[in-house]
């Protein structure tokens, strides 16, 4: 049987909607479906000083294609071997907590010092996506010396939160939504102690 002529135009349209949702200008392959989420680990190390709570922010390589110069906290994707060798997800996410603040700043943390308090995943249509579980830890000696490579991290500085929203809101700290937001809760703590019992609950 003869296809009807408007039957076969609308899928002669329906074709070329479908390969251009499939090819880019130049004829390559593009993926539509939304990248996966990969496992990841955030800590927000505080310690108490005289002036207040203050967090660890470190400064990003410029050059980097994600999060590019921003002062972020600690934190990086859970590795397959974590995933291995832990008998859960947690467990394993815990370990890259753990391995992300020593290789980033150089300093020491417990699994029993790490406080989950919430978890941030990347919206759909990005290119790299994390579903990173945040944790907030007191460090344990206060004047430890931070060790940064100077390749992933230029610099760090230790920060009162109010004083970070502020150089942000002055255009002189870069900050993803995920450390921005974390950054305006903890101004509402004074000490190590509260921000922790109250983030626990």
């Amino acid at each position: 049987s003869v296809i009807p002529r408007p039957c076969s135009r609308r899928a002669f349209f329906c074709l070329r909607f479908y390969l251009g949702w499939l090819f880019d200008d130049q004829g390559n392959m593009m993926n539509k479906l939304p990248v996966e989420a990969r496992l990841s680990a955030t800590v927000v190390l505080l310690r108490d000083t005289d002036q207040g709570l203050q967090t660890l922010l470190l400064r990003r390589n410029p050059r980097l294609k994600f999060a590019a110069g921003s002062w972020v906290f600690p934190g990086g994707a859970v590795d397959q071997i974590e995933l291995d060798r832990s008998s859960s997800q947690i467990q394993a996410i815990e370990a890259a907590a753990i391995r992300e603040v020593y290789e980033e700043c150089g300093l020491s943390v417990t699994r029993e010092s790490l406080v989950h308090f919430c978890r941030w995943t990347t919206p759909e249509g990005e290119k790299k996506r994390f579903a990173t579980w945040f944790f907030v830890a007191p460090v344990g000696e206060p004047d430890a010396e931070i060790i940064i490579d100077n390749g992933e991290i230029h610099e760090y500085q230790w920060v009162r939160p109010v004083r970070a929203l502020a150089l942000h809101g002055q255009g002189r700290l870069d900050l993803m939504p995920p450390a921005f937001l974390t950054l305006s809760l903890l101004s509402h703590y004074q000490t190590v102690e509260a921000a922790c019992v109250d983030l626990a609950q």
